[in-house]
């Protein structure tokens, strides 16, 4: 603005050509500088005055044509003023719409990540043991599935291992259910220090535990099910005024390539039975049939 009126009165063409072009730029300052209304109305009108005093002083314009050429400029920025406010005023309203929107999609999509966070709780409580944070029963099987059929795809071996504590209702009738739980916590913290992934820990119910061991065959299956049953020997259960010792049974069969998981459980089961038989605290290998079935001791 200042440049133009040096211009008007460094260089003066006529005043009409003059006051053309200041209309021009005035309604380009209210146009194109939006949510500036006081700042570039305070300008644009000092501009006009500016040029209504080089106009008259200047240029010589009588008195007529001043009022004309100030009423032109009071026209002018009477629209500009409008059309800067009536822009503004699309501009809040679009940004505030899409700051609306902006707030909604981000509250969405912490809702979808806080649902995300319950449903993942969810299933955890419905796969998780409640008393030994193990897998449950039906997490078990879920999971056999899947690690059957990979076992398979890999050619790969897989030892069954069925572990059961000895005496256990002697333990809950003893010593209450709440220090028999902590027999069941201490059986699954010395399993899960002596397992590497990957592996599969559940507790199939009450005192029996399966753990399923990928890549193991029965060889290794029973070597590692004799440190897990060493160890739970050697580990006591902390309690108030005594330490409980308990031992646990294991059986070990290597699952037939194919075969369901029933069948390898039930071998375990007969191997564990026969641990026990034996006298406890040990470890028994057993065997399956090429159909899976377990076969005769």
């Amino acid at each position: 603005m200042v440049g133009f009126l040096a211009i008007t009165f460094l260089r003066p063409y006529s005043v009409g050509w003059h006051g053309m072009s200041l209309m021009i730029m005035l309604l380009g300052g209210y146009v194109f500088i939006p949510n500036r209304l006081l700042a570039i109305l305070a300008i644009c009108l000092t501009g006009s005055l500016a040029f209504l005093l080089l106009a008259a002083i200047h240029f010589g314009l009588p008195g007529d044509e001043l009022l004309r050429l100030s009423t032109l400029l009071i026209v002018t920025n009477i629209i500009g003023a409008m059309a800067n406010y009536r822009l503004s005023w699309l501009m809040r309203a679009e940004y505030r719409d899409r700051a609306i929107v902006e707030m909604a999609n981000l509250k969405l999509k912490a809702e979808m990540v806080e649902r995300a966070r319950l449903e993942g709780v969810l299933r955890q409580w419905a796969e998780i043991d409640d008393v030994t944070g193990a897998l449950n029963r039906a997490a078990l099987f879920a999971r056999a599935e899947t690690i059957l059929h990979q076992a398979d795809a890999d050619s790969k071996p897989l030892a069954v291992l069925l572990i059961d504590v000895d005496y256990f209702k002697q333990i809950n009738v003893t010593y209450g259910h709440i220090r028999s739980d902590g027999v069941l916590k201490t059986l699954v913290q010395v399993c899960r220090s002596l397992l590497s992934e990957p592996y599969c820990l559940a507790r199939l119910g009450g005192e029996e535990f399966v753990i399923l061991l990928p890549g193991l065959d029965l060889a290794d299956g029973a070597k590692l099910a004799e440190r897990i049953r060493a160890e739970c020997q050697r580990t006591p259960v902390a309690m108030d005024e005594v330490d409980i010792h308990f031992t646990a049974s294991i059986g070990v069969v290597q699952r037939q390539s194919g075969g369901p998981i029933g069948a390898a459980l039930r071998g375990a089961d007969e191997a564990m039975t026969a641990a026990k038989f034996k006298g406890r605290n040990r470890v028994e290998a057993g065997s399956l049939e090429p159909d899976g079935t377990p076969r005769a001791q």
